[in-house]
């Protein structure tokens, strides 16, 4: 069995993203069912809310074998997450992509996961506290893969930006969607690189708060950019409950759970970053 303390924030940060994500997710997709785009964000989200469910499982579970299969099934979980961006971006921008295209894009993402089950997937793995290093060769995969997304993705989006007789009520989240996701990725990666060398050198960071705080302000981006510009048909009382109360509510907690001053200070310039960007778009 693992030994670990699991913080009282890891229930409540990991909680409230997860609900938020699924109820955003539903949101959209209940609004228009038959919509492409609908069904892509709703894909989309949801895999952030499962790796979020990942992370917490985590640091809830301490059976050894149980808590090492969650940790692998993690390691393609941002890949997928910028590919279903990628898709989505195609249907943001009002473009369809074959059945046999979209398979193709996902080549990259299956290889992942393959080697996600092999002896690749580890360098290290503790049995006593279940703290564990990525191997190095799978996690720089999965970091190229990340980016060459979250590039075509950018790209897909930029180019219709670009287009002088576009829908503004497209062009203008794209302004905000294609930095989030750029700081989205590089976050990923960023901490992902702190846990594993920070494992090495025997002062272990503890990020998770980090991530799941960077997380969140990624998913509220994307939800803003799909209710402000009502481009899902949202009515006005969800557009302004919704992206508003939930959001310092859920801030608000993190600032009360978090002990740590630059956890705190981080949650707090987040949400005001957030709050700039929802009057803004």
């Amino acid at each position: 069995m693992c030994n670990f303390d699991t913080p009282t924030y890891i229930y409540y940060s990991h909680i409230a993203v997860f609900a938020m994500c699924i109820l955003t997710a539903f949101l959209i997709l209940f609004r228009k069912r038959k919509e492409a785009s609908n069904r892509n964000a709703f894909y989309f989200i949801i895999l952030m809310a499962l790796l979020v469910a990942d992370i917490f499982g985590q640091w809830t579970i301490h059976n050894v074998a149980l808590n090492m299969f969650i940790v692998k099934m993690s390691i393609p979980m941002v890949a997928l997450t910028a590919l279903f961006f990628l898709y989505f971006s195609y249907y943001f921008t009002q473009r369809k992509i074959e059945l046999k295209n979209r398979l193709l894009m996902a080549i990259p993402c299956f290889i992942l996961i393959i080697l996600s089950f092999t002896r690749y997937a580890f360098d290290v793995f503790n049995v006593s506290d279940c703290f564990y290093a990525l191997g190095k060769g799978i996690s720089f995969y999965s970091y190229i893969i990340d980016i060459i997304y979250a590039v075509w993705a950018s790209a897909v989006l930029l180019k219709y930006y670009r287009k002088p007789d576009g829908n503004l009520l497209i062009q203008n989240p794209i302004k905000f969607l294609v930095p989030a996701l750029g700081f989205f990725i590089a976050w990923n990666i960023i901490f992902g690189e702190i846990d594993r060398i920070s494992f090495y050198s025997n002062t272990y960071i503890e990020s998770t708060p980090h991530f799941i705080t960077g997380t969140l302000f990624f998913i509220s981006i994307i939800a803003f950019a799909i209710i402000k510009k009502d481009f899902f048909e949202f009515p006005v009382v969800i557009t302004s409950h919704y992206t508003v109360v939930v959001w310092t509510l859920i801030f608000l907690g993190f600032i009360f759970f978090y002990s740590n001053l630059t956890l705190i200070a981080l949650a707090v310039i987040f949400y005001i970053i957030l709050m700039y960007i929802f009057w803004k778009m």
